[in-house]
């Protein structure tokens, strides 16, 4: 799913769902694509959720849908790596996103933290068809 338009853009996308075992057990966590272009700078990883969190995120998701106010969140298995909030920022239902990307990379011996927080404007009508593809994802899973 992509948010935003041109140089100001989210994506998200699932790339592995792992299956857990046997398949009755909890677990199944997930593993995103995730890219982001604000403010002339980007960042693209990849990111594990928990399966919990995913369903938690959805739940709130359809409630922001549905009445246009509040806020969905979602956290990665590693919270500090990263976080994604849409939220409505005024009574007329406008819609933000904002949340962080970071990572360590190894440079000179040395473990080095690179971090992109981020914060978009998004249009309210992306809110429906952005709903329907997070639940593909949750019945894939």
């Amino acid at each position: 799913m992509i948010f935003g338009r041109d140089s100001e853009r989210f994506e998200i996308t699932l790339a592995k769902w792992e299956h857990p075992t046997p398949p009755s057990a909890p677990g199944g966590d997930l593993l995103f694509n995730v890219s982001v272009a604000a403010g002339g700078y980007g960042a693209a990883d990849q990111v594990w959720v928990a399966r919990a969190a995913w369903a938690a995120f959805l739940a709130q998701f359809r409630e922001l849908e549905r009445r246009r106010s509040g806020a969905a969140e979602l956290r990665g298995l590693l919270p500090e790596e990263f976080g994604l909030r849409f939220f409505t920022f005024d009574r007329a239902g406008h819609l933000g996103l904002e949340g962080h990307l970071a990572g360590r990379r190894y440079s000179m011996g040395t473990a080095r933290e690179l971090r992109l927080a981020f914060h978009l404007e998004l249009d309210p009508s992306e809110l429906g068809p952005a709903l329907e593809q997070f639940e593909s994802v949750a019945s894939a899973a």
